[in-house]
Order: structure tokens, then sequence, then C-alpha cells
């Protein structure tokens, strides 16, 4: 139920298992049960250790009625860092310097 949705974030974040294993402190053979199906009902704090290491949400994991295209879009977005107003205008003064370097 939850392995399939968690397979997808893995490829679409360039996972794999192993290297989930390793983030999430779970224990490869746990953390295969729990995407192959062996595993029904894992427990919250193996779940929520899986979100944390793929930077995601318990959510994500949940079938909703959104395709798996919209959930592709949304992941291709997923990891961009935040920047507050003053990051952003240091980023455009920073803009500015570089192209007026290119006109010399």
């Amino acid at each position: 139920m939850y392995g399939e949705r968690i397979k997808k974030i893995m490829d679409v974040k360039g996972i794999g298992n192993k290297e989930l294993s390793e983030k999430s402190n779970i224990p490869l053979g746990t953390l295969n049960k729990i995407i192959y199906g062996d595993t029904k009902n894992p427990s919250l704090d193996k779940m929520r250790a899986i979100a944390n290491a793929l930077n995601c949400t318990l959510d994500d994991f949940i079938e909703s009625s959104s395709s798996s295209t919209d959930f592709y879009l949304l992941a291709a977005h997923h990891d961009e860092p935040v920047w507050t107003d003053e990051e952003l205008a240091e980023i455009e003064e920073f803009k500015k310097y570089v192209l007026s370097k290119r006109k010399k």
C-alpha cells in the first residue's frame, strides 16, 4: 500500500533502498519489507523516519486523486530552498553585479 508511493518518491529523488536505509536508520531488511508490502502496517515512527529521509511528508505516502504526473511535477520543486525577501534582494544585487562585468 505505502510501498508503491515510497518507491515512486525514491525514484523521483534518485535514492536507492540502501541509501534510504542509511538515511532513515531503518535496517535494509525492514525497509524492504515496507517497500515491497510484506509489512502491511508499518509503525508511525518508521514511516516518519522514511518521510524525513526522503524530505517529504507522511501525506505524500497516501494515494490521492492527483495523478502520478502531478506528483512528479511537485517533487521536481520540492527540494528548492525557500528564500527570504532579504536573500532575494541580495541575489538580485549579485545578478546586477555579474551582468555589469559582462558589459565591459
